[in-house]
């Protein structure tokens, strides 16, 4: 695929490449501060940083404002791309319902797949009793699989004829 658009760009109108690389849009540089900053307090407001019991309920002097000032980042970031000329997150797709609402499946579906891959090494350890060592193991292994049959899925027959090859 990669090779098809280099080719296909290496044969393109050069008038039309020129033009679209001469055509100057400035960085969102206030939204690109108001990311960093909502990632950064939403990251410590689910982080254990504070000292004393290790629970979510004696960190509440914490993680409350911290995740409050995430939220207040947020509708921020949301205000700043609305009005900005060539915003990093552009909202008016997610006027779509239907793409709107296929992103919020695929994170729904991204953040439970997210939990299964960080539950399952303490399930194995601790609910099936598996050592440390065993279990390090059957994760490696799972992963080198995962490697292999994303490698072998990817090869692509070019050609038809004789001289036909994988890529």
């Amino acid at each position: 695929m990669g090779a098809s658009l280099a080719f296909a760009l290496g044969r393109a109108d050069r008038s039309i490449l020129a033009g679209a690389a001469s055509q100057e849009k400035r960085l969102d540089a206030i939204g690109g501060v108001l990311v960093f900053a909502l990632l950064t307090t939403l990251l410590l407001g689910l982080s254990h940083l504070h000292g004393g019991e290790p629970s979510f309920s004696s960190g509440g002097l914490y993680h409350l404002p911290v995740l409050a000032l995430s939220f207040y980042c947020l509708i921020t970031l949301l205000i700043a791309e609305r009005r900005a000329e060539n915003p990093i997150l552009p909202l008016l797709p997610f006027r779509n319902h239907v793409f709107s609402s296929a992103i919020a499946s695929n994170g729904i579906l991204q953040m439970t797949m997210l939990g299964i891959f960080f539950l399952t090494p303490f399930f194995m350890e601790r609910g099936l009793h598996l050592s440390t060592t065993h279990m390090a193991i059957l994760l490696t292994s799972q992963q080198f699989y995962n490697v292999m049959t994303s490698y072998l899925g990817g090869w692509q027959r070019v050609g038809t004829g004789r001289g036909s090859e994988y890529v």
